[in-house]
């Protein structure tokens, strides 16, 4: 396994093992609205509804509903009403959405390859080790 390979598996990682982090992950890849949200509903053990998403990543009701319009239209989550309580609406990735966040996340991982291959093993390990202590705090 090569350095780089490496360091993409620690960035991997550190973006799996903190859900709560990903948000500060979405800003460090520059990926926010839809592909944010889409990466973070892909990380929720259970089907959240629209308030988590705004209370997660402090937008607003407007901005939610407009994301989750295109990516329904995309195909890439459905509305569910909640089985336990019928005012309530959950959000579904689909099968559509889970490998769409898959090949996006594949596109920024080529990416993060490419830089880590510019920056060497030292630079990258000491990347790897500020990205861990951002998403610490």
């Amino acid at each position: 396994m090569t350095a780089e390979d490496k360091m993409i598996q620690s960035i991997s990682r550190l973006a799996k093992e903190n859900p709560s982090g990903m948000d500060a992950i979405s800003e460090l890849l520059n990926t926010g609205g839809e592909r944010g949200v889409l990466f973070w509903l892909c990380s929720e053990k259970t089907a959240p509804r629209a308030v988590d998403i705004i209370e997660h990543f402090g937008l607003t009701a407007g901005r939610v509903a407009n994301i989750l319009k295109m990516l329904e239209k995309q195909g890439c989550v459905k509305r569910v009403t909640d089985e336990h309580d019928r005012r309530v609406m959950r959000i579904h990735v689909t099968e559509k959405g889970r490998t769409r966040a898959a090949e996006d996340f594949r596109k920024i991982e080529e990416h993060w390859t490419q830089l880590i291959h510019r920056l060497g093993e030292e630079d990258a390990a000491e990347m790897v080790r500020l990205l861990s202590r951002v998403l610490e705090q």
